[in-house]
């Protein structure tokens, strides 16, 4: 009986859980940064499994086509933005009160760009298209927001990083200055006065900025690009309008902060479950590192190849010390000097070395297909794309008492930790499958998660520009001898599998939820409607003040009257006594 019975809530669930009409949905993502389209294509192409149409305008089209989705690429290149290609490191080094004008003109050249290209002048111009959702990268290229009033779409952004004070503007979800730091300034949640203070200044410089010079300019823009819409609001309204706030973040990775319901946090959803194996080559190499190996990589954008001569020295001396081996994300096929124990490649799997686990985590697997026998074991049981459970007992409430799955990737224990420039995908990663980090961070959010992840203890930070022979050899010895790194990285792990559905799920379960209700303005904030001195509650303070020193001039006011009263009383006294004493 109680096998059927949940037999039978199974498939109704099953049947509510496809019950879905099916929404069309375009995204744009001018920002040709691939890193940045592994979150977002994650989330496309799982609704385009889903049986939404997808049409998706970036750099990056897939290689193979799917299903349901449609892609656009861009045509122009970043060449024809800058002179000569920036040097990420030298900037990760600037002053960032000099940064953040070039970082905003940067992302001014990208949107003029994008919107001037064939590709998007064709949507702007078409006549018989209709999107019920524009999906767009929360990354300063607030233009892209006409998309959404030509098309009287519902407005979703996606952030590929943690967020700053201006995502959540969008929505009008505070960012706490007191303990919500810069990305810029690496401090943490626990901030000094002095801190405090130039993070408030900072802040404020980069609010100053953005509402005055960026915004600006970017409404200039999509005015000029959308004139035959007479009628379009200016960005600020549009960007008011969003429905939702993705953000790639979580609450095991990053600082607590207050978040309103229409931001939602999806840290990990382009984590798969199901990896690939390790090739044999790569492999082989784990299986006979006795003394285990660390992984190395700079991300995407920032190229090992490109580190300075004598940083790259620095740190290859001190790798040849090393009884691990190395295996070193580095972009040339020659490296000068290059260790015996040090592998190179020009790309690795990271998800795959990262992967250290003897089985996979319950939480990240669904099932798909089971039958159950008549004493209430089930017999089979299917998981998608992750594996198969080799038995699984159930109790009389119907709850899975235990169960034994069959690894369906090589999960290696030979990884000892983790050489990361720290950005946000690598960072989640590591997380993710429980690997202690020592992070050398270049620039921006990179800097933030590494200090976040020192303040967990799941790793230590090495700043590039302080990188030596002797840093990075007390990080190295640091992290591998101490097993607390390797014990809080576990600790981190638990704690981001721990939650009710996957990112994904989460994701696709907001994004469906908005095309469903045709936007979510019962989720809007009233502070969007406040001005700046009201959300700040500026005018009931100056009230209040104005109160207090209006009962202190009257109570002042009263006493010099008794007192003048008392003082003048008793003088009349004193005179009328002298004069008796006259008379």
């Amino acid at each position: 009986m109680n096998a059927s019975r949940l037999c039978k809530v199974i498939l109704v669930l099953g049947t509510f859980s496809t019950c879905c009409h099916s929404a069309n949905i375009l995204g744009i993502f001018p920002f040709p940064a691939r890193s940045h389209l592994i979150l977002i294509t994650s989330l496309m192409k799982e609704l385009a499994s889903r049986g939404h149409q997808v049409t998706v305008v970036s750099h990056f089209p897939q290689e193979k086509p799917l299903q349901n989705y449609t892609d656009i690429k861009l045509s122009f290149k970043m060449e024809s933005i800058f002179d000569s290609k920036p040097d990420m490191f030298q900037m990760g080094a600037a002053n960032p009160l000099f940064m953040m004008p070039f970082f905003l003109t940067l992302c001014q050249k990208i949107t003029k760009a994008g919107l001037e290209s064939p590709q998007l002048q064709e949507l702007i111009h078409s006549k018989n298209q209709h999107f019920d959702i524009i999906v767009i990268e929360s990354f300063m290229t607030e233009a892209m927001l006409g998309f959404a009033h030509k098309f009287n779409a519902s407005i979703i952004q996606i952030c590929p990083f943690t967020g700053d004070e201006f995502v959540g503007d969008s929505v009008g979800n505070p960012f706490p200055y007191a303990y919500a730091p810069s990305p810029f300034l690496g401090y943490t949640d626990h901030m000094t006065f002095l801190e405090r203070l130039h993070n408030t200044f900072h802040q404020l410089y980069f609010k100053i900025l953005y509402k005055l010079y960026h915004l600006p300019t970017q409404d200039n823009m999509m005015k000029e690009a959308f004139k035959e819409l007479s009628d379009i609001p200016s960005v600020t309204d549009l960007n008011e309008k969003t429905s939702l706030v993705f953000l790639n973040s979580h609450i095991s990775v990053n600082y607590a902060q207050p978040l309103l319901p229409n931001v939602v946090p999806i840290g990990g959803m382009h984590i798969k479950s199901s990896l690939a194996p390790l090739s044999k080559d790569l492999k082989t190499f784990l299986d006979n590192a006795q003394h285990g190996v660390i992984y190395f990589s700079m991300g995407s954008n920032l190229r090992s190849a490109d580190i300075s001569p004598p940083t790259l020295a620095a740190i290859l001396n001190t790798f040849s010390k090393l009884k691990q081996k190395i295996l070193w994300k580095f972009e040339l096929d020659n490296l000068p000097g290059q260790p015996a124990n040090v592998k190179i490649e020009k790309w690795l799997p990271q998800d795959s070395v990262l992967d250290t686990t003897d089985e996979p985590t319950l939480q990240y697997l669904r099932i798909s297909s089971f039958c159950l026998e008549g004493s209430g074991t089930v017999s089979s049981c299917s998981l998608e794309g992750s594996g198969t459970v080799s038995s699984c007992s159930l109790e009389g409430s119907g709850k899975v008492s235990s169960c034994s799955l069959d690894s369906p990737w090589d999960a290696h224990p030979n990884l000892r930790l983790f050489m990361t420039h720290g950005g946000q995908h690598s960072t989640l990663e590591a997380i993710y499958h429980g690997v202690p980090v020592i992070g050398i961070p270049v620039i921006r959010e990179q800097k933030l998660n590494m200090i976040q992840s020192a303040s967990a203890g799941s790793g230590v930070v090495v700043y590039y520009e302080n990188v030596s022979e002797t840093s990075l050899s007390w990080a190295l010895q640091e992290v591998l001898e101490n097993p607390r790194y390797r014990e809080n990285a576990k600790l981190r792990s638990k704690l981001f599998h721990d939650r009710p559905t996957t990112a994904m799920e989460t994701a696709v379960f907001w994004t469906e939820y908005v095309a469903r209700h045709k936007g979510a303005p019962h989720l809007r904030s009233a502070a969007l409607d406040l001005y700046w001195f009201q959300y700040y509650l500026l005018d009931v303070i100056a009230v209040l003040l104005l109160v207090l020193t209006a009962a202190l001039s009257t109570l002042v006011f009263m006493c010099k009257v008794i007192k003048r009263k008392l003082i003048g009383g008793s003088n009349k006294q004193v005179k009328e006594s002298r004069e008796k004493k006259r008379k």
